[in-house]
C-alpha cells in the first residue's frame, strides 16, 4: 500500500502538482514532499522528492500531549478555586472551586481586574502578593475573609508564578479548620 501511495504521488507531481503525505515504516516517522520542476513554458522536466525522519518530533508530540493529559486530569481535580493572572492582575483564567459557592463564574471576570472583581481589602492583598511573587519567584500566602449571606468564610490563597507574565492563585475554603481552631481555643480556655 504505502508503494502505491509514493506511485500516485509521484504520478501526480509530473503532472504539475505539489503534494506532501506522512508515512511510518518500521516504527519510524517520515514526511515526504514530491515537488514538480517546471520549465519556463510550464512544462514539468521532473521532480524533487525529499523524506524527513520525522520520528524524534512524533515523539516528542505524543510526550507533550500525554503531559498535557495528565495536568488537564490533575486541574480537574483539584478542587480548589484557581485562577490565573497576568502582572496587572487581569483575570486570564477562572475555574471555581468545587466545594464552595462562588457568586463568579468565568464569563464575568475574564478580562476584568482585581479591582473591578474583588473586595478592595482582597483585591490589595491580591495584587500585593502577586507582584510579590513576579519579584521573588517564591510562593506567597494570605488569608481573607468574606460575609456572604450573612454567613463569614475563611480563605487560603496561594500565588505560585507561573511564568515571567502569569501567575496562579489557588483559593481553599479554610472555614472549617478555622472554627475548629476557635473551638479548640474555647475548650482550652474553658479547661484552664
Amino acid at each position: 500500500a504505502g508503494n502505491d501511495v509514493i506511485i500516485r504521488h509521484v504520478k501526480e507531481a509530473l503532472q504539475g502538482t505539489t503534494l506532501s503525505h506522512e508515512s511510518e515504516a518500521a516504527g519510524q516517522h517520515f514526511e515526504t514532499y514530491y515537488i514538480p520542476f517546471t520549465e519556463a513554458d510550464g512544462t514539468v522536466s521532473g521532480l524533487l522528492g525529499v523524506s524527513y525522519n520525522t520520528t524524534l518530533r512524533k515523539q516528542s508530540e505524543q510526550a507533550l500531549e500525554a503531559e498535557r493529559s495528565r495536568l488537564q486530569a490533575l486541574y480537574k481535580a483539584i478542587p480548589d478555586r484557581i485562577m490565573r493572572f497576568d502582572h496587572q492582575g487581569t483575570y486570564l483564567e477562572y475555574k471555581p472551586a468545587s466545594y464552595f459557592d462562588s457568586e463568579m463564574s468565568p464569563e464575568n471576570v475574564i478580562g476584568k481586574t482585581l479591582d473591578e472583581v474583588a473586595p478592595p481589602e482582597v483585591a490589595k492583598q491580591a495584587y500585593a502578593s502577586l507582584q510579590s511573587v513576579f519579584k521573588t519567584n517564591e510562593m506567597q500566602t494570605f488569608e481573607n475573609v468574606l460575609v456572604s449571606n450573612g454567613e463569614t468564610h475563611y480563605r487560603e490563597n496561594r500565588i505560585v508564578k507561573l511564568n515571567d507574565d502569569e501567575a496562579l492563585v489557588f483559593i481553599r475554603d479554610i472555614t472549617d479548620l478555622k472554627r475548629a481552631e476557635a473551638a479548640l481555643r474555647e475548650n482550652q480556655q474553658f479547661l484552664e
